[in-house]
């Protein structure tokens, strides 16, 4: 459990009424903390994310001068921007009551469009240049394979291996054969993007289908923005689609919606795909948390990234995607 009296000191926030995990986060510990004076978000990271954070911050708060509802990181009565203790730091923020929404609502999709559209517009503004954040950039395609040959090695090395070892040699043979025949495009990071824009991240209030908090800005960076758009695209409608047909009927609405704010042409969504398609072959987060870290909460999600390998190297269903906007 956090440290919650020794936060609610340092952000003088009142007495401890309650405290509970809140459920979900892949990445970091989330709690919802009551206290006398109302309800506020705690999220734990590592030291080693501390750096990060000033540009989260600052992230946060331009886009919420830009009129986009950006959940932002509360400061200390010494006013720094997170607590820490250990080996771990503590980020606050107000809790925002409101729900993550229906991926089948038509009104919440087309608020999903235009607020990502709107975070695009307003990452483009001369004034976002001064943030200080990542530049999105491909990893090498040499370092990708033998860093994923690695992990290879030594599951195969182990004496004994469980179901999951063999998910992950299966997910693990998909991309390295995929990496034979895809090399990186190189796109100019003309954008601040969001960075993780999915509907976990969205809250909005039943009441009115308005969004009412954007959250989770830790990944953003100077990025191009199709490669965002592409990204909230697989990530929000195709990854989890049982019914694909479905999934691209809810997906259109979200395009149109999205272009109606900030046009942009089949070729950019198109370069846009596929520059997410060589970032997920590369990527071995999921390794990473399961076998340096023995955390198995992203597990399920191994076989789901092996699927939208397999449908992202099918032209046809890349066609189907790109037919929506």
């Amino acid at each position: 459990m956090i440290p919650a009296k020794e936060i609610c000191e340092a952000y003088e926030i009142g007495g401890i009424l309650n405290i509970s995990k809140v459920e979900g986060g892949l990445l970091n510990d989330n709690y919802k903390l009551e206290t006398t004076t109302g309800s506020y978000f705690v999220k734990s990271v590592r030291v080693a994310a501390r750096e990060r954070l000033a540009g989260t911050y600052a992230v946060e708060n331009y886009m919420r001068g830009q009129g986009i509802l950006a959940v932002v990181m509360l400061k200390t009565k010494s006013d720094v921007i997170a607590y820490s203790e250990g080996e771990m730091v503590y980020t606050l923020y107000p809790f925002i009551e409101g729900e993550r929404g229906s991926l089948t609502s038509l009104e919440h999709n087309v608020a999903r469009g235009k607020l990502l559209a709107e975070i695009h517009r307003a990452g483009e503004r001369e004034e976002a240049k001064v943030i200080q954040v990542k530049q999105c950039k491909d990893p090498k395609k040499s370092e990708c394979i033998e860093r994923i040959q690695k992990y290879e090695e030594r599951i195969r090395a182990k004496a004994k291996r469980n179901p999951m070892d063999e998910i992950f040699l299966g997910y693990i043979a998909i991309r390295l054969e995929a990496l034979k025949h895809t090399q990186p495009i190189e796109l100019a990071n003309t954008t601040l993007i969001h960075g993780d824009y999915h509907a976990g991240n969205l809250l909005f209030r039943p009441s009115t289908n308005e969004i009412v908090g954007v959250c989770d800005w830790e990944k953003a960076e100077w990025a191009p923005r199709s490669y965002e758009l592409a990204r909230a695209i697989l990530y929000m409608y195709i990854k989890h689609a049982n019914d694909l047909e479905e999934a691209l009927n809810h997906l259109k609405v979200f395009l149109q919606a999205y272009t109606s704010v900030y046009p942009i042409s089949k070729q950019e969504l198109a370069d846009g795909l596929q520059f997410r398609f060589y970032r997920i072959l590369c990527q071995t987060w999921l390794e990473e948390k399961h076998y340096d870290n023995n955390d198995t909460r992203a597990d399920h999600l191994v076989e789901r990234e092996g699927t939208l390998i397999k449908l992202l190297q099918d032209p046809a269903e890349r066609d189907a995607i790109l037919a929506c906007l």
